[in-house]
This record gives C-alpha cells, sequence and structure tokens, in this order.
C-alpha cells in the first residue's frame, strides 16, 4: 500500500495573495510545508500541486517535487486529486495537506494515516483537537466535529457550537473511493455551511478523526502570517 501527500498550492488565494511565496525559517511556505511531509518518512510520494511556476519553481530548485494543475480548481481537494491522477493514481492512501498549513507535525500525519489503516470502516480520515478557548467555539471560522472517541466516527460537523472538538482541514482518503467523491453532488447543507466534507457524508461515505494534542497555526490571512513569524522566532530564541 502506497502512501502519497498532495499538497494543493495556489498562487492567488483570496486573503492572502502569493502566501505559498511567503517565506517562514528561511523558506517558502509550499515548500516548508513539502519538506516537513517529506522528512515524515512515511509517505512513497510526495508533490506540490499547483497553478503557478513561480511556486513550482520555488519547490523544485530546493530539491522538492511539485505539479502544475488547472487554474479552475474550486478548492485544494480537487485540485490534490487532479495531480493525483497526473502522477499514476497509485493504489492506497492519499492525504490532501493544505497549503496553509507550515507548522503540520508528525502527529497530525501520523493521525490521518493511523485512522484509515487500523478502523477498517472509515473511508476518510481527518482531524480533531480539543477546543479551548470559549471564543473559538462560538466563532463560525471554526469548523466543529462531533466526534465518537469509541470507533473514531465523526457524526456530524459544523460550524455551530455542536461540539468541544475543532477541526483541522487535513484528509486522507482510501485511494479506491475517489472516484465516488468526485461524482458526488453538491448539497443544501455542504453550500449552506461552506464544508465540503458534508457532501461526502450525505453521499454515503463514513469520516472518522483521530485527537490531535494541539491544532496548528494555518496561514488564512496577514496576521497568521505575522503571529508565525513571531512563533518560530521565538522558537529560535
Amino acid at each position: 500500500m502506497e502512501v502519497t501527500i498532495i499538497i494543493p498550492s495556489r498562487i492567488g488565494s483570496t486573503r492572502l495573495p502569493r502566501k505559498s511565496l511567503l517565506e517562514l525559517d528561511g523558506k517558502p511556505i509550499a515548500y516548508l510545508i513539502y519538506e516537513k511531509c517529506y522528512k515524515w518518512g512515511k509517505a512513497n510520494n510526495v508533490f506540490v500541486a499547483t497553478d503557478s511556476e513561480e511556486i513550482k519553481e520555488a519547490v523544485e530548485s530546493r530539491g522538492g517535487k511539485a505539479i502544475m494543475t488547472s487554474v479552475d480548481h474550486e478548492n485544494g481537494t480537487s485540485r490534490c486529486f487532479e495531480a493525483f491522477e497526473k502522477i499514476g493514481s497509485p493504489s492506497g492512501i492519499l492525504m490532501n495537506i493544505q497549503g496553509d498549513e507550515p507548522f503540520i507535525e508528525n502527529n497530525h500525519l501520523d493521525c490521518l494515516l493511523d485512522t484509515l489503516v487500523l478502523n477498517s470502516h472509515i473511508d476518510v480520515s481527518t482531524t480533531l483537537y480539543k477546543i479551548k478557548d470559549e471564543n473559538d467555539l462560538k466563532s463560525d471560522s471554526v469548523v466543529k466535529g462531533d466526534f465518537n472517541t469509541e470507533d473514531k466516527r465523526i457524526n456530524e460537523f459544523s460550524r455551530s457550537p455542536i461540539s468541544e472538538f475543532g477541526h483541522m482541514g487535513v484528509y486522507g482518503f482510501r485511494t479506491e473511493l475517489l472516484e465516488k467523491i468526485k461524482s458526488l453532488p453538491s448539497t443544501k447543507r455542504e453550500v449552506e455551511e461552506r464544508l465540503e466534507q458534508l457532501k461526502w457524508m450525505e453521499g454515503g461515505l463514513t469520516i472518522g478523526g483521530g485527537l490531535v494534542p494541539n491544532k496548528t497555526i494555518a496561514i488564512d490571512v496577514l496576521s497568521d502570517y505575522e503571529k508565525a513569524k513571531e512563533l518560530i522566532k521565538n522558537m529560535a530564541g
């Protein structure tokens, strides 16, 4: 069974354009994520999937692997799937690590892999963390997952405060299910909540989660980037 990691990174991010080329710790964010996934050591293939020659060059010039994809994708998942097809669709597990996760850690990657390997009833894996801030619980920018800790099944996702568990937008897929996932039509709840995983659940897929001890700082807006730079500075100091 092969494990493939795809990191979708587009140049025209709406809220922070060109963020994949912003540097942290002296490296472009796209390459930094690639490097962490590669050094994890359990993936047979790691690629950055991008619509930008600049991002491709930034990754490849440092020894990483990148693949060009269409500019027309609605989200990172569809970009990830296109790249997976282009590299030959190896059977096994496909992991989608978004291009805004430079603080991804081995325990997050282990969680995605182990949830699928150890639970045959799970079709798609993701990660959850315990929400510690009351404001995060109330915020609709923080996605929550109603989680059964015994069988790892996630019963519901919502931006409403349905659960004390927050959701990180990284996924593992059983590759034999990708064609089914791609063919699923949009649903009312998916559109209302702006959560593509609701479409998968309503389409009959079982999403499972594992708990990680900490959430990452995802780089979504400029203030996230400034916070990330300060964190790295403090770690170095």
